[in-house]
């Protein structure tokens, strides 16, 4: 009876743990945020935005990510490569760029990302967001500008037509 008792209390133990022990699903594309905040040059904190594409397979993290400078002083002005990681419960690290370590948490539906970063380097460390989902197309100057045009000439039509 008491070893039933045991058995039973290290079961209920294990069956509350699960849902905790699960893998966070970071399958998907983020829009990515990473600052730099410089240790030695506080003048250099710069940031970068842009796209990161992740593909898991159990705990084994795989992709790419595309990055771009928005401000401050930094080069080079673009980064893009291959991204290779880990996943375990909602412990998320990754390897960037070759050389940038990634380490952070995953929240528990896996649609945000967050944590540091660093490259053995004072000057190279920061912190990093990402959040799952594309953002909404959006027209560039020309774009606009044309989309103004017509619009403008449709409500000249109508007007007269009135």
């Amino acid at each position: 009876m008491r070893t039933r008792s045991i058995v039973l209390g290290i079961g209920l133990l294990i069956a509350s743990l699960a849902p905790r022990l699960a893998l966070a699903d970071v399958n998907g594309v983020y829009q990515v945020t990473v600052i730099q905040s410089s240790a030695t040059d506080p003048p250099d904190n710069c940031k970068y935005t842009g796209v990161a594409t992740l593909n898991q397979n159990g705990t084994t993290l795989t992709g790419m990510a595309n990055l771009t400078l928005v401000s401050g002083v930094c080069a080079p002005a673009t980064l893009a490569g291959a991204v290779t990681g880990t996943v375990i419960g909602n412990a998320i690290t990754l390897g960037i760029f070759g050389g940038f370590d990634f380490i952070g948490t995953v929240s528990n539906n896996g649609a945000v990302l967050s944590g540091t970063w660093d490259t053995g380097d004072p000057d190279a460390v920061g912190t990093w967001l990402a959040t799952l989902g594309a953002p909404a197309p959006t027209l560039s100057f020309w774009g606009l500008a044309g989309l103004a045009i017509l619009l403008g000439s449709a409500g000249l039509r109508r007007l007269r037509s009135v």
